[in-house]
């Protein structure tokens, strides 16, 4: 059975130019702002979703979208948590142009672009009022995505439905950028959300 698998996965087309695809994914985020740590703690798990679009010569754009919210217990002056607690979300949304390449039946793929993390916290639940912001950065990802056997385009009409479905595993780094000029005080200033990135999920393609 395992070498029928690997013989229909061969045969399967690599992906055309102009083909869409979307995939959801589980993403686990390790954030590097001590301040958020503290309060929070350093790591978290969501589902995110993308979508992109294949271009000339195994050129990718993609699109990413996530949600993350995360509660915990605010902290005095020196650190200490106390029993007042709070929230915070943030969406992390990024636009990569990357490529990827056939090695195989695996696909291993990168891509570079810009970065925007929309994010609100509330201090204190029994407050009115919160405090929220964007913070725009840099995402860098990669991985690597295998087939899964036996899904193919149909054979009455190879042009329309499901072209193929892969697992996709990835890694990154998403750097934000931290404010500098309007700091009051230590510079620099300023919630920061970089940290390391790792995926697993399935991308459809069409």
């Amino acid at each position: 059975m395992f070498w029928l698998w690997t013989a229909v996965a061969l045969a399967a087309p690599a992906e055309e130019e102009g083909t869409l695809s979307v995939g959801a994914s589980i993403v686990g985020e390790v954030i590097q702002d001590s301040a958020l740590t503290l309060v929070y703690g350093g790591t978290s798990v969501a589902g995110e979703g993308s979508a992109a679009v294949r271009g000339p010569q195994g050129l990718e754009g993609t699109v990413h979208l996530g949600y993350r919210r995360l509660g915990g217990t605010m902290v005095d002056s020196t650190g200490t948590a106390g029993s007042v607690p709070t929230w915070l979300w943030y969406a992390p949304v990024a636009a990569t142009i990357g490529g990827s390449k056939y090695i195989g039946t695996a696909q291993v793929f990168g891509g570079i672009g810009p970065a925007l993390v929309i994010w609100s916290e509330q201090p204190d639940l029994t407050a009115s009022t919160g405090s929220s912001g964007g913070k725009f950065g840099v995402l860098a990802e990669g991985g690597t995505r295998i087939p899964v056997p036996g899904v193919r385009p149909s054979l009455y009409d190879p042009e329309r439905g499901i072209q193929g479905v892969a697992i996709e595993i990835s890694f990154g780094y998403r750097y934000s950028f931290r404010s500098y000029s309007s700091c009051q005080g230590k510079s620099p200033c300023g919630l920061d959300f970089s940290g390391l990135r790792f995926g697993a999920g399935a991308k459809v393609s069409f």
